[in-house]
């Protein structure tokens, strides 16, 4: 799977009558800003992996106390309420609680949403990494590389330097776990070597249930990295069909996977995982800084493998 040039984006629609959802459908469907994977539930209940949108479509008190529940536990999805009832004391109250936006005329018009989705695709778009500027990012790289290479320089071995490279990469990247991966020595298969994460209930959960440790040229996402020679970008992992580790992303809501591989002189030298809960708000950046990032760290990964 290589690198998708157009997002991919989750979408859920909340008790949707046949019309509106027929409006909401062929939006979707024919929209060129971007993929909408969507699909239509009666009632709210958690899904295995967070959505980036929900349109929920308010009838009855019961369902503000849902909405709220939902909002709080999904802090990275947007919420979209439908709704013509409600008055402006209710309305000021979906708004405080987080919502994106919402739609109260009696119908629901393409032209409305089409609105919706462009304005929440620019406020995606209009934060970099920490929400810093871009003007500063490079500032912010060249700190990172030097305390990288003061801390490459110094180590004896890749037992030593790794693992702090992974724990600075995945604060740098606010990834939720980075992994890092090194070839056998014949060079048949990829094994895993260390990990590091933010300490959550969910990537704790993964870390303790995933049995994979070790894949073959072209199989699972290391695999497919070593195998493309560039990095590997895969959202919505529930989705790909060559994500080995799918029922452990479902059952603690891991949504974004990438893979970097690191080569010197041709050959594999490792390739780095990060796996996330969300879509990164600043793909198109990391993209661009772990491309460098390869490119820059294999002389060094080569060096401190020959101490293995």
């Amino acid at each position: 799977m290589s690198i998708l040039k157009i997002p991919s984006y989750i979408v859920i629609a909340i008790n949707f009558p046949s019309k509106e959802q027929a409006i909401l459908e062929e939006e979707l469907k024919t929209s060129k800003i971007a993929h909408f994977e969507c699909s239509f539930k009666p009632i709210w209940s958690m899904p295995d992996t967070a959505p980036h949108l929900v349109f929920w479509y308010l009838d009855t008190k019961s369902s503000q106390s849902l909405l709220k529940e939902a909002i709080d536990n999904n802090p990275q999805t947007a919420f979209i309420t439908l709704n013509t009832s409600f008055g402006t004391t209710e309305i000021n109250n979906f708004f405080a609680w987080g919502i994106f936006d919402m739609v109260s005329e009696n119908a629901l018009k393409p032209m409305r949403l089409h609105t919706i989705l462009t304005r929440w695709l620019h406020s995606r778009n209009q934060t970099d990494l920490n929400g810093i500027k871009k003007e500063k990012l490079e500032t912010l790289e060249m700190e990172f590389y030097r305390k990288l290479h003061e801390k490459i320089t110094s180590a004896i071995s890749i037992e030593e330097s790794f693992p702090e490279m992974l724990d600075m990469l995945l604060k740098f990247t606010e990834m939720d776990i980075a992994e890092g991966w090194i070839p056998t020595r014949n060079n048949n298969q990829l094994t895993k070597f260390t990990t590091s994460h933010v300490e959550t209930k969910h990537t704790i959960t993964f870390l303790r249930i995933c049995n994979f440790k070790s894949t073959a040229y072209g199989q699972g996402l290391p695999g497919t990295a070593w195998k493309s020679g560039k990095i590997e970008i895969w959202d919505s992992v529930k989705h790909c069909k060559n994500f080995v580790r799918v029922y452990n992303a479902k059952r603690t809501r891991i949504q974004f996977a990438m893979a970097v591989p690191i080569f010197f002189k041709g050959a594999i030298e490792g390739v780095i995982v990060l796996l996330n809960s969300s879509t990164p708000n600043n793909l198109d950046y990391l993209n661009q800084f772990l491309t460098k990032f390869s490119r820059q760290f294999g002389n060094e990964f080569h060096r401190l493998k020959m101490a293995i």
